[in-house]
């Protein structure tokens, strides 16, 4: 039972670190080079979109999976070894929602802003662009970690 719930810990962590790598290695640098107003187009659309179901889902919902694997992994004997990885793994997914705390505010601003109030719209992406980093480098370590417990487990 362990291994099947570290497993499916890596499947969601996975799923999220693999939209942080598209978001910080491709979406970004492009907007960056597109503007600012492009991608408030783009983010009212998706991220104020389906993304405000999807990404709260994944986040939230592996940090859930991974308490749940932690507690399972306690009582049981042979998954010992994957308490601290999975321990490593909830720090990190929750310093990573925490960071989304400090870069929703800047994609939230989209929602009530002009259609053509350029200055705001680089503001919000430089600001969700900063703080997107230093989120997503922490759910891409929880990934890593989770790995690791599913290594030793």
């Amino acid at each position: 039972m362990s291994i099947r719930l570290i497993a499916a810990v890596v499947l969601v962590c996975g799923v999220l670190a693999g939209a942080n790598l598209d978001r910080l290695v491709v979406q970004l640098p492009a907007f960056q080079r597109l503007g600012a107003s492009n991608w408030a187009i783009y983010s009212r659309r998706a991220d104020l979109g389906h993304g405000l179901l999807f990404y709260p889902v994944i986040a939230i919902g592996a940090f859930l999976l991974s308490i749940v694997a932690f507690f399972v992994a306690r009582a049981d004997p042979f998954a010992h070894r994957a308490l601290v990885p999975l321990g490593v793994t909830i720090v990190l997914e929750l310093v990573g929602l925490l960071l989304t705390t400090q870069a929703a505010p800047h994609m939230f601003r989209l929602r009530r802003a002009a259609e053509d109030d350029h200055p705001l719209f680089a503001r919000s992406l430089r600001g969700f662009h900063r703080w997107s980093i230093f989120r997503g480098l922490f759910q891409i370590a929880a990934f890593l970690s989770s790995v690791w417990a599913l290594s030793v487990a």
